[in-house]
């Protein structure tokens, strides 16, 4: 005698299938930095600075690449802040990037920007540019 799966498993399990598949982000950030051990003043200062570039971002007066370019304390601003494809699933990508940005980028559709977070590096504005 066969066994039948009930619908909504199999529906459940191809649907787990698809979000592991395309668990991959292509992502861009804007990093403004702060040192560990800084005094809350530099924190307040940096965190100042994260919101006037999202508010730059939100008015549309210039795009997230210059926006890199111009105020991101990162060496990817030069690329306009890319960072690239990152498999979240990778142990080498969890390993290499701070678990709040990954869980960040995780979060973000195509074309998405993220409201500004901390990482152990400063204050972080993602976008996303595409996902598979």
């Amino acid at each position: 005698m066969k066994k039948l799966i009930p619908l909504f498993l199999l529906t459940l399990f191809i649907s787990g299938c698809q979000s592991l598949s395309s668990n991959e982000v292509y992502i861009a950030h804007v990093l403004v930095s702060v040192p560990e051990g800084s005094t809350s003043k530099v924190r307040n200062k940096a965190l100042t600075r994260i919101k006037s570039v999202q508010f730059v971002l939100n008015s549309g007066a210039i795009g997230f690449s210059q926006a890199a370019l111009e105020s991101s304390d990162c060496p990817s601003k030069d690329n306009g802040g890319i960072i690239g494809w990152l498999d979240l699933n990778d142990p080498e990508v969890i390993a290499k990037y701070p678990p709040q940005l990954l869980h960040v980028a995780s979060s973000l559709k195509k074309d998405e920007m993220s409201e500004p977070f901390r990482t152990k590096y400063g204050y972080h504005i993602l976008k996303c540019y595409g996902r598979r």
